[in-house]
């Protein structure tokens, strides 16, 4: 079935009664039935006696219709041609109608005569589609102005764009197209300038000129009224502050060029430094808060910060000459005076300590000495210094070396670690003992004064024993712990570094 064919014909064969089944309740007892809708027909075929034989039949439907448009343009006002084109979805014939009796075949003929146009284009299956177009003839008369329409006065915010191709709009301007077959000059220049007439807000008078290849020239004004809300942008601003040493020279502290700039008034817009020192945690650390601030001719302001760090990270150096000794108890030497300097803290203070071990001039015993320098700022370095006092009993002055070495071994009953040490808030004394027994912890001053019990408690062997010490002052300081167990004694040193 087609627009051209709107019937068919089903041709059966077969020897009995025929009976025909199809689309829309559709039943025929002809053997050559006539059909006008698309669809499966079933054939029945009854012989005398009584058998059937089926066999069906698939009518199929093209009736689509082309879709044609036409696109055109108007005559000049005397004489001329314009072409129209036409253009259709599907493959098949065209034919043009329209005033005076024209007719064409042509996809796109040129045409002479104002009227109405038809295009028929016929396709392959006999459908039809048509569209119209109508060609008018433009009026002869004077040229039009070289500027037809001026774009209207606007309010706008500063970050918008109000150019002629944004939210300003452009004027009309006369159609050269046009105006040569009306004999009238073609325009040869055009364009627009601003002029600001006031500020906060700003008021913009924009010209818009053309000018025709005959001198003749043509303009219109459009009123803009910018409103600043918007603060300067800064420009050149380092992504992050800086770090110094506080033995750092701050007078070559290169500052950064950072400047501003308003998009309003597409201007630099002077930026004022100020400085701001803010103390830090200690005296040598601080921080110094450059703070740069631009404002507009409308009052709106816009800061930017850039920071220098100054910090003391750098421990004292102690100056003194120390070396492990092994004497005799009468010839212990004198503590050794130490010094220390630091780079930032013009005054260190150098702390000694000792810690003298069990035992006598007979038996012998351990002395410990440390120096330890704390500048202002926590940072802490320590010398150390170890004298083994040699002990001589009745009766043992012809004993070799190697047993009197072996006397004088440290006992290895308790294997102690410290972590961290130096500490800022806590510090963590972790002890592991290679027998059984009750285990006692003491936390002492320098002095010797009992500052805490830490732990006292039963532990096994081989199993690690955690005390966390905290101290309850602010300021820096030393602490001295003591473990005990069977007899059996580890000390050592916590440095306090807040």
């Amino acid at each position: 079935l087609s627009c051209a064919n709107t019937s068919v014909t089903l041709l059966g064969t077969g020897n009995g009664s025929f009976a025909w089944n199809g689309p829309n309740g559709f039943t025929s007892t002809e053997q050559n039935p006539t059909v006008n809708t698309a669809g499966t027909y079933v054939l029945t075929v009854t012989s005398e006696n009584g058998c059937t034989s089926n066999s069906s039949a698939a009518v199929s439907q093209d009736d689509f219709i082309p879709e044609v448009t036409i696109q055109g343009g108007n005559l000049p006002c005397e004489g001329g041609s314009v072409i129209l084109v036409g253009t259709t979805d599907l493959t098949g014939s065209f034919l043009w109608s329209g005033p005076a009796g024209f007719t064409s075949t042509d996809q796109s003929p040129a045409v002479m005569e104002a009227g109405l146009y038809t295009l028929v284009v016929m396709s392959q299956n006999g459908c039809e589609g048509r569209d119209m177009i109508v060609v008018d003839r433009e009026e002869c008369g004077e040229c039009e102005p070289l500027i037809s329409s001026c774009p209207s006065d606007i309010t706008v915010q500063c970050a918008e764009d109000f150019s002629p191709e944004g939210a300003g709009g452009a004027p009309v301007y006369r159609s050269n197209g046009t105006d040569e077959d009306k004999k009238c000059p073609a325009i040869k220049a055009q364009g627009w300038y601003d002029e600001i007439l006031s500020a906060c807000p700003y008021v913009i008078r924009r010209t818009f000129y053309a000018v025709a290849e005959d001198g003749e020239m043509g303009s219109c004004v459009q009123m803009i009224t910018v409103i600043d809300e918007v603060a300067p942008i800064f420009e050149n601003v380092p992504d992050a502050g800086i770090t110094l040493a506080c033995d750092a020279n701050i007078d070559d502290l290169q500052l950064p060029a950072i400047w501003a700039y308003d998009e309003c008034s597409k201007s630099v817009v002077p930026a004022v430094l100020s400085v701001v020192t803010v103390a830090g945690d200690c005296p040598s650390e601080y921080t110094l808060v450059h703070t740069w601030t631009a404002t507009d001719d409308c009052g709106n302001a816009a800061s930017v910060q850039w920071t220098v760090s100054v910090l003391d990270n750098e421990a004292p150096v102690i100056t003194c000459s120390l070396g492990d000794l092994q004497v005799d108890c009468k010839d212990i030497p004198e503590v050794a005076a130490c010094s220390a300097a630091d780079n930032c803290d013009p005054e260190v203070k150098v702390i000694f300590t000792e810690e003298i071990g069990d035992g006598d001039c007979e038996k012998g015993y351990t002395i410990e000495r440390s120096w330890i320098a704390i500048d202002a700022c926590g940072n802490a370095s320590e010398e150390h210094q170890t004298i083994v006092v040699n002990g001589k009993k009745p009766g043992e002055e012809g004993k070799d070396e190697g047993k009197e070495e072996e006397a004088n071994k440290p006992d290895a009953k308790i294997l102690v670690t410290v972590a961290p040490n130096p500490f800022r808030d806590q510090s963590t004394i972790t002890f592991v003992a290679e027998e059984d027994g009750k285990a006692i912890v003491t936390i002492s001053d320098p002095q010797g004064r009992r500052i805490t019990d830490a732990f006292s408690g039963v532990v096994k062997s081989g199993e690690a024993v955690r005390v966390v010490f905290t101290p309850v002052e602010n300021g820096s300081g030393i602490y001295l712990y003591n473990i005990q167990l069977n007899g059996s004694t580890a000390r050592g040193r916590l440095i306090y570094q807040p």
